[in-house]
């Protein structure tokens, strides 16, 4: 909705299910009545293949138009468990959407024009999270992304966001109701 309000003419959303949750259903409504070119496609940003192939769809369809400006990159995988039981098939879960996917990602669009490059990381990479070694190490990557970018003339950024209440994966797993109860808050979704 920002990016549409703030003049976004296009937006094309991916997703390696292409499904929009049912507490997303009214935002998806607004999107798709708000008078701009919204799409969803199918893109598993963790597979080098797929997003060759996406982003090489958007160049195509593009090719004499508007080109590609800003990429939101939000993928993310849990793969919980203790210190003591961690292993290489976490962190490979984890890793998986948000490290390789950022990879996938920057080296795709390096010699793009882009105004943004956002990658949205969690709280946990700076504090950490119970259970959650491999996420809290892929978040952290995530800044370190953006610090790269930018010493390399691109653009780029990551925000750790904190659980956001009512809606999304945290929510769908109570860890909005966790975050309020431990008094870390839960970041409201209006």
């Amino acid at each position: 909705r920002l990016l549409v309000e703030g003049g976004a003419r296009e937006l094309v959303l991916s997703s390696r299910s292409d499904r929009v949750p049912a507490e997303s259903a009214a935002d998806w409504a607004w999107l798709a009545n708000c008078r701009r070119s919204v799409r969803r496609v199918r893109c598993d940003v963790a597979e080098a293949e797929s997003v060759r192939a996406t982003l090489h769809g958007l160049q195509s369809a593009h090719a004499n138009d508007d080109e590609l400006l800003g990429v939101f990159h939000a993928a993310h995988a849990l793969a919980d468990a203790l210190v003591a039981n961690q292993s290489f098939r976490h962190f490979r879960t984890t890793y998986a959407p948000k490290v390789h996917g950022a990879q996938l990602l920057h080296t795709g669009t390096h010699s793009a024009s882009l105004s943004a490059f956002s990658l949205y990381s969690s709280v946990a990479g700076l504090m950490g999270s119970v259970g959650q070694a491999s996420h809290s190490a892929a978040n952290a990557w995530l800044a370190s992304m953006a610090d790269c970018r930018r010493h390399l003339g691109c653009c780029g950024q990551s925000v750790a966001w904190g659980a956001v209440a009512d809606v999304g994966y945290a929510a769908r797993h109570g860890a909005d109701k966790r975050a309020e109860s431990s008094g870390s808050g839960a970041i409201p979704a209006t």
